[in-house]
């Protein structure tokens, strides 16, 4: 691949995830992103690992993290719950969605909530 076709990737790349936040889309596959870029998924798979060092799963759900924390310190949770958060997240399963925010944050999003909200008091 030549180098201003992997400039042009990584600022489409960058396009999807940041300004159109694809990964808020429920079972996005790399094959789909890659479509998008009209490229392969391969190659997909190789940028990312090269840019981020994350596979693709890793850096949605890490975009999907960083979401569902700034709706909960905009108030996301004082009117709906935390399964309706990871659906809005992106995320297919609440289980899958508090497994994958642990992991990134080190605690649950409830405990998140709570620390967030002694925080601000």
């Amino acid at each position: 691949m030549e180098q201003f076709d992997e400039l042009e990737l990584t600022q489409k790349i960058y396009q999807l995830l940041v300004i159109e936040e694809i990964y808020l889309q429920h079972g996005l596959t790399v094959g789909e992103f890659a479509k998008k870029l009209g490229v392969q998924a391969r190659i997909v798979t190789q940028i990312l690992d090269n840019l981020y060092g994350h596979s693709f799963k890793e850096l949605t759900n890490m975009y999907r993290i960083e979401y569902a924390k700034e709706r909960i310190e905009e108030g996301f949770l004082d009117s709906y719950t935390l399964e309706a958060l990871g659906q809005e997240a992106g995320f297919s399963s609440r289980t899958t969605f508090f497994n994958v925010f642990k992991k990134e944050i080190g605690i649950c999003p409830s405990e998140y909530w709570k620390k967030y909200l002694a925080q601000a008091a």
